[in-house]
């Protein structure tokens, strides 16, 4: 390899050839650069150009990135702002300006200021004319309509007009005393038209060509002996009242029942047909198409019908009884099939039974009358008292069971007989708080608890299962 002797003191931009190799001198900082090399083809020159410059948000990374290429490189950067400086310190106040501005806008009004003093009052006016007040009319107006007054006149000269109402109509009077008869008048010399018939006036008599009254109604007297009599000695069954040549009502000679709408004359009639007797027996069906059927009849109990069945209103409630001979007391039917009934022992078959309320009860008598949700164990003066620990449990107080058993007419309504849940869901008392799943045992003073661990429970003391989040009063699935 040659030796690379340069020459000394050289300039700025000076060059020197050694073993083909170009070197040019660089003065600061004082070196000899190559520049081109003899001994190796020369390379295109690379380039570099400076792309985008962004200002990134404070506090960021800066970055630079090359969007040309390794030979012609174009560099985009991106450098992020500096934190904002605090305030500098103010300035010196500058010279006071010796040109007059603009003036400025009027400001808004000021607020009014304080009254001054009254003056003194005036003197007196002259007395004016004296006013004057008339009576226009008087109108008597219905007692339904309101009082009213009205001026028809001036305010100085007032002319008034008044609707008075009437009063109400006072009571009516007691009669007058009966005046004296008249004379008689003289007698008649027989029938002359058609008015009269043996001297007496045409309206003692019912008239067939025309209304016999004023108002177009019969009016007996109160005479009891006042009868309308249909040929009794006829043996035609259909005697009686007609509407229309309709006939309505009717009785038959041979049987001597009384019948109404016997033939259906009337196609919207109550009976269609239907057989009323004077013992009260009604044959026939009864179609009610609205209302109801109602009693208000004493509570004399008239017995049982024996070979007959009756529905009887009996000391505030309704009867169904059956004949002697029936083995149910009531058939339930539906579109012609038996779909369920009640024995004569009172036991009803059917397919299900169904209930608003969620809990199977029992009654039993208490010592003392126990709230929705107590415990109750077996003990005290009477089956069942309230839950002590070590008691026998009996079960959780139930307000209103959806099935109830042993509850006869003495102990319906009876609060030392209550209900005891047997099986389902119901509210219970219980000490602290509980979670639904949570197993619920017997506490103490009628009242359970949670659980505090699964080798705690057993048959003796378990409750039931917790079916909400609460405390105090919960409901459980026993």
């Amino acid at each position: 390899m040659a030796k690379l002797n340069f020459p000394a003191s050289p300039s700025n931009g000076d060059t020197h050839t050694v073993n083909g190799n170009t070197y040019t001198f660089v003065s600061d900082p004082g070196v000899w650069k190559a520049t081109t090399f003899g001994d190796a083809p020369t390379g295109p020159s690379g380039t570099i150009a400076i792309g985008t410059v962004t200002t990134g948000p404070a506090g960021g990374s800066a970055s630079v990135s090359n969007t040309g290429s390794s030979t012609a490189a174009t560099l985009d950067f991106t450098i992020p702002a500096g934190a904002a400086g605090g305030a500098g310190p103010p300035g010196p106040t500058g010279p006071a300006s010796t040109v007059a501005g603009p003036p400025g806008g009027s400001g808004p009004p000021g607020g009014a200021g304080p009254p001054g003093p009254g003056g003194p009052p005036g003197g007196n006016g002259s007395p004016g004319s004296a006013g004057t007040i008339a009576i226009g009319t008087v109108n008597s107006v219905p007692n339904s309509s309101p009082a009213a007054v009205s001026n028809t006149g001036t305010s100085t000269a007032a002319v008034l007009d008044f609707n008075i109402p009437k009063g109400n109509d006072g009571a009516n009077g007691p009669p007058g005393p009966t005046g004296p008869d008249g004379p008689t008048g003289p007698p008649g010399a027989g029938a002359t038209n058609a008015d009269t018939v043996d001297n007496l006036h045409a309206a003692s008599f019912l008239r067939s060509d025309a209304e016999d009254t004023t108002n177009s109604k019969l009016n007996l007297s109160l005479n009891s002996t006042d009868v309308l009599n249909f040929s009794s000695n006829s043996t035609n069954d259909a005697r009686g009242i007609s509407f229309n040549d309709r006939t309505a009502v009717s009785a038959d000679y041979n049987d001597g029942y009384l019948r109404l709408n016997q033939n259906s004359e009337f196609s919207n009639g109550v009976y269609s047909p239907g057989t009323i007797r004077a013992d009260g027996t009604f044959t026939g069906s009864v179609l009610l198409t609205s209302k109801d059927i109602r009693s208000n009849a004493s509570s004399t109990w008239t017995g049982n019908p024996g070979a007959q069945g009756k529905i009887q209103y009996h000391s505030n409630r309704w009867y169904i009884v059956a004949d002697n001979s029936s083995n149910r007391i009531v058939q339930f039917r539906r579109d012609g099939s038996d779909v369920s009934y009640v024995d004569n022992s009172g036991t009803y078959q059917g397919r299900a039974a169904s209930a608003n309320w969620a809990d199977l009860a029992e009654k039993y008598n208490a010592d003392a009358v126990y709230e929705e949700g107590d415990l109750v164990a077996v003990g005290g003066d009477k089956e069942i008292t309230l839950f002590q620990k070590g008691m026998p449990l009996a079960g959780i107080i139930s307000v209103a069971p959806g099935l109830r058993m042993n509850v006869t007419e003495e102990n319906m309504e009876d609060p030392l007989w209550p209900y005891v849940a047997l099986k389902g869901r119901l509210k219970c008392k219980i000490n602290g708080s509980a979670k639904k799943g949570d197993y619920i045992v017997t506490d103490d003073n009628g009242k359970a608890r949670v659980a505090c661990c699964q080798s705690e429970i057993n048959i003796l003391n378990l409750v039931g299962l917790a079916l909400e989040d609460g405390e105090d009063l919960i409901e459980v699935k026993v």
